[in-house]
């Protein structure tokens, strides 16, 4: 499918009243005008579309606020034609998530991992196949005597590994998912302020810490995020899928409502 139509569409970390001129929202959010559904602000699951899969689109908003803003754009975007019609029956849904929370683990994890200090834990994590598992990985991962394992890291560590049952992934699967990722995004971030930069920096500026490596740095960052992009595709499949989609169409709502916000009234300052 050509996506050149409705590349205009900018999307956005977070939830927005309505779009702007330039689109200017989430990728939920754009899926809704996308699909010729009436516009509404979406910041947490219970407020999709029924017709939209709970575990889909969570971690598609998840990924929506997490990823840099030229990841986002080039990433996401054909996922706006395919969020709409992915609402499955109840095992389908909990395959789905508990696939993602799982994938999170076993395959985004390592490569966070093998930017730090904790690389040696990285097939540690590739080799999860249970819950139990998962236990132990992560609870090996909060005692490591590491650089990068402290404060906020640490603590989001110990605070995952209570989650990891067989009980929350089929009694609070949502929870599941939006604690795996924020731990991956809170790990994610850790990486690219401290130790990343050490580890794979050759012209790292000791007075100027900022990213002296920035090439190596882009290329890790890209890595990350396609493979949870693969993962979102991939947890799609596995279930109903939205239908094929007439891109003219799309793109006319897409452009009516970036028309709607150009001429709406500016907001008068109080």
């Amino acid at each position: 499918m050509n996506f050149d139509s409705i590349s205009n569409w900018r999307l956005l970390e977070g939830s927005h009243e309505f779009p702007g001129p330039d689109g200017g929202t989430c990728i939920n959010e754009a899926a809704v005008v996308a699909a010729g559904m009436k516009y509404r602000s979406i910041s947490t699951t219970s407020d999709f579309p029924p017709c939209f899969s709970r575990p889909i689109s969570g971690f598609a908003l998840l990924l929506n606020d997490a990823m840099p803003d030229y990841l986002r754009q080039e990433l996401l975007l054909s996922f706006v034609t395919r969020l709409a019609g992915t609402a499955d029956r109840k095992a389908v849904e909990l395959q789905r998530t508990q696939f993602l929370a799982f994938g999170i683990l076993k395959r985004l994890a390592p490569l966070v991992l093998d930017a730090t200090d904790c690389s040696s834990l990285s097939p540690s994590f590739a080799g999860i196949t249970t819950w139990h598992d998962a236990q132990c990985v992560i609870s090996a991962l909060s005692t490591r005597d590491s650089f990068w394992v402290s404060g906020k890291v640490r603590k989001v560590v110990l605070e995952l590994i209570p989650y990891l049952t067989e009980r929350d992934a089929l009694k609070a699967p949502e929870t599941l998912l939006v604690r795996s990722m924020s731990w991956l995004n809170i790990l994610y971030s850790a990486c690219l302020g401290t130790h990343f930069l050490l580890k794979f920096s050759s012209r790292f500026n000791r007075t100027n810490r900022l990213f002296a490596s920035f090439a190596s740095s882009e290329v890790w960052t890209r890595t990350l995020w396609t493979a949870a992009v693969a993962l979102l595709d991939e947890a799609i499949c596995m279930g109903n899928q939205a239908p094929p989609s007439d891109i003219a169409l799309v793109s006319a709502r897409l452009e009516r409502a970036m028309k709607r916000a150009k001429a709406r009234p500016e907001p008068v300052a109080a």
